[in-house]
């Protein structure tokens, strides 16, 4: 999403195939690579529908520009998860400031994985996240690269992921679920 709009309630992508509805995110004409959306940590997010289906078999990678002014205990930026019963799906947030990846197929104390990378992002500046993942199902295959360096140092919580991360949920951006 090149997040180009100057106002309205439609975030479009630069297809338009897979456009999200606003609530409260506000555009900022002082993004890093063009615009970007400020969220105020009340309910602001993008909702972008059931969209972009990843699955803990399969590889794939995240990646984000973010620029945080202050510390928050459990910042979401992306997430295509189940709320209440199983959180059933995937998750990019910053837990105290540390990039933090989950993968979770239901809300018992296995079948999930969750890997926090030590190193803070710092306040007031923009910072590049790219989270890529092999597919093997496990944390070992959960790499994070911050500003182009990789952050080997990561605490991990739960390390047996075995059942699907599919859900029909949508895609979040700033929230967990709505």
């Amino acid at each position: 999403w090149e997040f180009n709009e100057t106002s309205g309630v439609i975030s479009n992508d630069a297809h338009s195939t897979n456009n999200g509805t606003i609530v409260g995110a506000t555009i900022n004409q002082t993004g890093k690579l063009d615009k970007a959306y400020s969220y105020d940590g009340v309910g602001d997010y993008i909702n972008y529908g059931n969209v972009i289906n990843l699955e803990r078999t399969g590889s794939f990678s995240i990646s984000n520009w973010s620029k945080r002014s202050t510390l928050i205990a459990n910042a979401t930026i992306l997430s295509k998860m189940e709320g209440s019963n199983n959180f059933r799906g995937y998750m990019l947030r910053l837990n105290n400031g540390y990039p933090t990846v989950t993968l979770r197929n239901d809300n018992s104390p296995s079948n999930f994985t969750d890997v926090s990378f030590q190193s803070v992002l710092p306040l007031n500046v923009w910072n590049h996240t790219l989270i890529t993942y092999n597919g093997n199902s496990n944390s070992s295959g959960i790499k994070c690269y911050v500003n182009n360096v990789e952050i080997t140092s990561k605490v991990i919580s739960g390390d047996t992921l075995t059942g699907t991360i599919l859900n029909n949920e949508p895609l979040n951006i700033g929230t967990l679920n709505n």
